[in-house]
This record gives C-alpha cells, sequence and structure tokens, in this order.
C-alpha cells in the first residue's frame, strides 16, 4: 500500500483547539490514514493511503470552522505565518463569543421564510388543510436545505460524514444525499407517489436524527451540515428538534395516506347523508365572467352563466358524483395550486339550513365553496373525474356509470 503525505498551509488556527477540529476534520476524509498538525506554524500533514482529491481536504478542513486551505506541498510551510499563542479557545474576548441563538440565526431566518411561504400559499389557494400545509412546508424545507448543500458539495460532504450514520458506511451517499433533498422538495410540491415521499423522509429523518443525538450525548462540538458550510451552523439540539419534525410530519402524512380509503364517502363535502338534501349538478360558462357581462335573462350562479343543470336523486345519481368528486377532492390536496379559476361544473346541495355551491375549475384544478351566497374557501381537485361528469351533461343528464 503506497502512503502519500499531504502537506497544507492552514490559515484561522489559533490553538491546541483549532489543531484538534482540523485534524478529526481531515480523518473523516476517506483514504486519509493519519494527520498531525502545527496550529504554530499554520501547517497541516496528512498521510494517505490512495489518491485524494485535494477539493475534499479544502472542504473537510472548511467544515471544521473557520479555516481555509491556503495552499499544498512541502514548500507551504515557508509562507506560514505563526498567529500568537493562546492557551484558550480561539477567541480570546468573550464578547465576540456567538451564542446558540446568534449562530443559529441564519437558520430560524430560513425556516420563518419557508412557515411564510406556506402560509402565503394557504392564503391565496384558501386550502388551510393541516396536510396541504405541511405539504407544502416539507416542499420548501427540502428544496431550500438542498439548495444550500449543493453550494459547496465537498464541504457538506465532510462536515455530514461527521455524523450521519449512512454517510459513514456508504460510500458516495453523502455526495447524493442533496441531490435526494432535492428530488423530495419537487416531489412535495407536485404531489409524487405521496406514500413513498412520506416513507423515505421518515426513514432519512429518523436515522439522521439518531446520528445527531449521537454526537449531542458525546457532547462534541462539530458543525452542522443541514444547510451546507456555506452558513456556520453548530451541532445543537435545534438541529434534533428539526430531525424530529420533519419526522413526525412525514409519519402524520404516511398515516393520512394509508387511511384515505376508510374515511367518510362524501366527507369532502362535510355530509354523513345525503337525506333531506337537493342536489343539481351545474355546467357553466367559465369564459364570460368576470372579463365579459353575462346574457341578459341568463342563469347565473355567482356571477357564472349556468348553461345545464341536472338534478340528482338520492337513490344512485347523487351518491356517484357526489363520491367521485369527494374523492377527486381529496386527492386534488397534493396537486399543485394554480393561479386561475375559469369553472366549467358546479354542485349545489341545499337543505333547510343552508345552500352550499361548489365551483370546480378542473383546467386550474382548484374549487370554490359558497353558503348561502357568501364565499368561505376552496381548495384543490384532482382532474381524472372530468370527462365522467362531462358524460352526464353530453347524455342529458343520463349517463352514469357506476362502475
Amino acid at each position: 500500500m503506497n502512503q502519500n503525505n499531504v502537506t497544507m498551509h492552514i490559515l484561522g488556527m489559533r490553538c491546541g483547539s483549532c489543531s484538534s477540529k482540523v485534524k478529526s476534520a481531515l480523518l473523516s476524509v476517506h483514504g486519509v490514514d493519519s494527520v498531525q498538525v502545527d496550529f504554530q506554524k499554520n501547517i497541516a500533514v496528512a498521510t494517505t493511503f490512495l489518491e485524494v482529491d485535494k477539493d475534499l481536504l479544502r472542504g473537510a478542513v472548511a467544515a471544521a470552522g473557520d479555516f481555509s486551505v491556503e495552499g499544498f506541498g512541502e514548500g507551504c510551510e515557508s509562507r506560514a505565518h505563526a498567529l500568537p499563542v493562546q492557551t484558550t479557545c480561539c477567541v480570546s474576548d468573550e464578547s465576540d463569543v456567538d451564542t446558540p441563538s446568534e449562530s443559529l440565526y441564519p437558520l430560524f431566518l430560513i425556516v420563518g421564510f419557508i412557515l411564510g411561504v406556506t402560509l402565503l400559499i394557504a392564503q391565496s389557494t384558501q386550502d388551510w388543510s393541516i396536510e396541504s400545509m405541511m405539504r407544502h412546508f416539507m416542499a420548501g424545507f427540502f428544496l431550500v436545505f438542498s439548495f444550500f448543500k449543493l453550494l459547496n458539495p465537498s464541504g457538506f460532504v465532510s462536515a455530514f460524514k461527521m455524523y450521519d450514520p449512512l454517510a459513514k458506511v456508504i460510500p458516495g451517499w453523502a455526495w447524493a444525499y442533496p441531490i435526494v433533498e432535492l428530488f423530495l422538495g419537487v416531489a412535495y410540491l407536485l404531489a409524487w407517489f405521496p406514500a413513498l415521499t412520506n416513507m423515505l423522509t421518515l426513514f432519512l429523518m429518523v436515522v439522521g436524527g439518531g446520528g445527531v443525538l449521537h454526537v449531542l450525548r458525546q457532547n462534541k462540538s462539530i458543525r452542522c451540515a443541514c444547510l451546507g458550510t456555506t452558513l456556520n451552523l453548530p451541532m445543537t439540539k435545534v438541529t434534533l428538534v428539526e430531525n424530529g419534525t420533519m419526522a413526525a410530519m412525514a409519519a402524520v402524512m404516511l398515516l393520512g395516506c394509508g387511511v384515505t380509503g376508510a374515511r367518510p364517502p362524501f366527507e369532502q363535502f362535510g355530509l354523513q347523508d345525503l337525506q333531506g338534501l337537493e342536489i343539481t349538478l351545474m355546467s357553466i360558462d367559465g369564459d364570460r365572467y368576470p372579463t365579459k357581462s353575462p346574457s341578459i335573462g341568463a342563469d347565473l350562479l355567482h356571477g357564472w352563466t349556468v348553461l345545464q343543470r341536472c338534478p340528482l336523486d338520492h337513490h344512485s345519481q347523487a351518491p356517484h358524483v357526489l363520491g367521485i368528486l369527494d374523492h377527486a377532492m381529496a386527492r386534488g390536496s397534493r396537486s399543485v395550486p394554480v393561479d386561475c379559476f375559469n369553472p366549467r361544473h358546479a354542485i349545489r346541495i341545499s337543505s333547510v339550513e343552508s345552500v352550499k355551491d361548489f365551483l370546480i375549475c378542473f383546467q386550474c384544478r382548484n374549487y370554490m365553496v359558497w353558503v348561502d351566497g357568501v364565499r368561505i374557501g376552496g381548495g384543490d381537485i384532482a382532474d381524472d373525474s372530468k370527462d365522467t361528469i362531462n358524460l352526464i351533461f353530453e347524455s342529458d343528464c343520463q349517463h352514469f356509470s357506476y362502475h
């Protein structure tokens, strides 16, 4: 086995504690057998048993703290200028030491922005369901966090290997992890394979949380790689809470995926049964309102012209139509909100207490709800039931397929 000595000139080391951090970071790089560090000369010598990419060494040093590799080679020692020796930690003035809250400020700020965007999406779509907000939050979380990791991949890899159990044993996993997070973000945003997405998230967060817990129990002072190494974030209990929260949300959403088939048949409409209700399916003109005035004497529904009305009987027609629309609404909460609303279908549910109108835009995959003439909200709807509804109107309200 051939051994090579790689000499590095490292800036930022001021004490023995700095030497230990740099040494631990370099030893975490695959292929490094031993390391000698002299903080007074700003020199580190890594003995390797195979060819090691110098960018990996740079990234590992950067991930260890406020250190940087200025150069490589035997001649770099002559360029080193020793800094004053300090017997305490690297900062002599306690006022310069970041408190945990100050160090974690970027993390809190980023999470706050993601939460704010999630609430804005809920406001714009009028969909305040917990599942929808969790899905959008997790999409933003993974997209933003993967972005920061990809800013300095080699630095992230070195920092991640210091505590993640999978990164320590699976070659290449640390390099793949930001890409996995990126795809998870896209999957949550586009509602791809929700059960699989949540299972993978739950697994990764539990495993990662286990690695964080192990580090915290050993009282190790290392950098958290959750936002890569562009931001210098310490590993604290906040990191553990972050993993636990994401795991909990994935578990809740996974449970929701599993019990979808067991929910009440008309849950999205807020109905237990259809007794005492008058239910009418309507075809409406989604192109005229609000850009064009309706024709004189037109049959209007909240400004839109009604083209056709189909009263539904309680025996078979109403349960069939409400059933497929309810299922589409339940799955539609996993779709992507679209900023448009041109409804072409509607269903009215009238009772002694109130009149509820559900106006549906399959093109935009949105629906809006009015109660007694007042708009109260809406949500997303899958578009795969559109053809079934259209067949009913094409057959003059006679075609109902119950299969």
